[in-house]
């Protein structure tokens, strides 16, 4: 070896020194020095790529570490695992998953790279090529904690559930003392309603680790789905001891309370609450359902008051539309062409359909339309409250207000379960396009409003509202109310807008 490369080869481990100590610019004016010298040494060049890369300068990393391989010839397959994050991160799949190909190719034992390859393919929503990459990674190094993980996590997504619990089991016999493995199995076993095991799984994972509250919640939750209420209670207080200001939690106790037959506990509970924290929406639900299971009907009727607070209007079309039902067409165009449309997505209430994530953060044009109308509705809402200053819904109407709003696609025997919107004070839905089948004496595919989950475990009857959806009829009702929709039977879709009012402070 010449003098200089011995002293190249110096520069080299002095600044991959400086790198592991996270002194990115000492190590990079060595690299850049070496370079200025020889701008062609792929070695040199490589890892000024490796330490862009892991100062998040992916872009770059994927430029110098392609230009090392191109320089390398064929002994640049060795740069190549540190070629396809680098184009994952910045943005360039295919490319990236075309290197990882390739690594995967020259080296098909190196599980860290399949594993790679299979966090690469869930991004681009390819689940069912992700699975495979993580069970060959899983299968190579069988203690592969996130191989695993992912592996089962990735069948859940893809909502091959059963494939899903038997990796996760698999992954258990090699790794019996880990909690999120347990935990994860437990959020299979509950995303198909087995509430039993789900519960045994959450349990175990508690008892592994017990600090974990995220375990907590969920056993908590689990327990009253079960009908397990007294045990739901204990468990939902003991998340409120470290989390107190949870929304889920406060929401939980009461309704395990009122399961429990313990109606006026819930309801002071809840009087407690808003003298500690003020307005929420769902615990002003649970205080209306706990005084119904009292039996002071006249009070939950006041604070649901179906007949006032729920409101229908209708919707014009917009400047440049030649009719509403114009308008629909390019808000359902929309809502199927937005990138975030996923069937049954978990922890949702959409059955049998689809549901989009977040639409109003960047709304496209048609759907930005829509807000404005929504806008103009709130306001025309709000102006026309009752006169009732001591009702809470109406003493804390809002000056001003910022919209979450999602669409949903309802397919043949799709229905929403019951649930509320605990971050809004008014919530709403826009019919985009209503089945002709939607609205005869059946009352398939309706929306109703008041009837709480089986899972709270109501006593009584409560009083309830159906009403009809329409194409270009816009409701408006308070968060706090339980609604669902009735399924309905028909080829055609079922579209909606739904949103939320939230109230902003100042």
């Amino acid at each position: 070896m010449q003098r200089s490369d011995i002293q190249i080869e110096r520069q080299l481990h002095e600044a991959e020194r400086l790198r592991s100590q996270g002194r990115f610019r000492d190590a990079a004016r060595i690299y850049q020095a070496i370079l200025k010298a020889d701008p062609d040494h792929a070695e040199a060049l490589y890892q000024f790529g490796v330490m862009a890369n892991m100062a998040g300068q992916h872009a770059l990393a994927a430029e110098v570490i392609g230009r090392a391989i191109r320089i390398a010839g064929s002994l640049g397959i060795r740069y190549l695992p540190e070629l396809a994050p680098a184009l994952a991160l910045s943005g360039r799949h295919e490319e990236a998953l075309a290197a990882f190909r390739k690594v995967t190719d020259a080296r098909p034992n190196d599980a860290t790279a399949h594993y790679n390859m299979g966090n690469l393919l869930n991004s681009m929503g390819r689940t069912d090529e992700a699975a495979v990459a993580f069970r060959r990674a899983a299968a190579l190094a069988p203690d592969f904690l996130e191989a695993h993980a992912n592996l089962g996590a990735t069948l859940h997504l893809a909502k091959q559930y059963e494939a899903s619990i038997a990796a996760y089991r698999r992954a258990l016999e090699r790794l019996p003392d880990n909690p999120d493995l347990h935990y994860n199995l437990g959020a299979v076993y509950r995303a198909i309603g087995r509430h039993a095991p789900a519960a045994a799984c959450y349990r175990t994972a508690l008892s592994l680790a017990p600090g974990r509250l995220e375990f907590q919640e969920k056993l908590a939750a689990t327990l009253q789905d079960l009908a397990a209420y007294d045990e739901a209670a204990d468990a939902f207080r003991h998340v409120m001891t470290r989390h107190p200001e949870s929304v889920d939690a406060n929401k939980g106790l009461a309704e395990a309370l009122i399961g429990a037959g313990r109606p006026g506990e819930a309801a002071a509970f809840c009087d407690d609450y808003f003298d500690r924290r003020g307005y929420n929406s769902a615990i002003v639900g649970c205080k209306a359902i706990a005084l119904g299971e009292m039996g002071e009907e006249a009070a939950a009727l006041r604070i649901m008051d179906l007949d006032r607070l729920i409101r229908p209007c209708r919707v014009a079309a917009p400047p440049g539309y030649r009719d509403v039902m114009a308008f629909n067409a390019a808000v359902e165009e929309e809502i199927r062409a937005h990138h975030s449309l996923d069937f049954e997505p978990a922890g949702l209430a959409t059955t049998a359909g689809f549901q989009t994530g977040e639409l109003l953060d960047q709304p496209s044009y048609a759907i930005g339309l829509l807000a404005m109308a929504i806008n103009g509705a709130v306001r025309g809402y709000i102006e026309n409250l009752p006169d009732d200053p001591d009702h809470p819904f109406v003493a804390n109407a809002p000056a001003r207000w910022a919209l979450n709003g999602w669409g949903v696609i309802l397919q043949s025997q799709g229905h929403q379960r019951a649930h509320i919107h605990p971050s809004g004070w008014l919530s709403g839905v826009y019919y985009v396009r209503v089945p002709r089948s939607i609205g005869g004496p059946s009352q398939n595919g309706w929306i109703e409003f008041g009837k709480p989950p089986a899972n709270i475990g109501c006593r009584r009857t409560h009083e309830t509202r159906r009403v009809a959806p329409k194409a270009g009829r816009m409701l408006l009702f308070p968060s706090y109310v339980y609604h669902h929709t009735i399924p309905f039977q028909d080829s055609e879709n079922r579209v909606s807008f739904a949103f939320d009012v939230v109230p902003l402070k100042g």
